[in-house]
């Protein structure tokens, strides 16, 4: 093996080399909270794609078929209103 492909393979790391001054600081948010944030905006917007129950189908197709047909519905009753 040459030089060059030795150098890709296995890079060359500083342990002793000190980090640089740092700038800012940056304040992580919890994906709890913003799971919970997301799901009171969803909730206040009061959108449903179906109304709540068990529907069963004899194919992926026809629930599809279905699940657009109940999306159009409401989106039509939402405008509606």
């Amino acid at each position: 093996m040459n030089q060059e492909q030795d150098d890709q393979i296995y890079p060359v790391i500083n342990v002793e080399e000190k980090i640089g001054k740092t700038v800012g600081r940056r304040k992580l948010t919890s994906p709890l909270i913003l799971q919970e944030i997301g799901r009171q905006i969803f909730k206040r917007s009061g959108f449903r794609m179906c109304d709540p129950g068990v529907y069963c189908f004899n194919s992926h197709e026809e629930a599809d078929e279905w699940m657009m047909k109940m999306t159009i519905k409401r989106a039509q009753k939402a405008d509606q209103s």
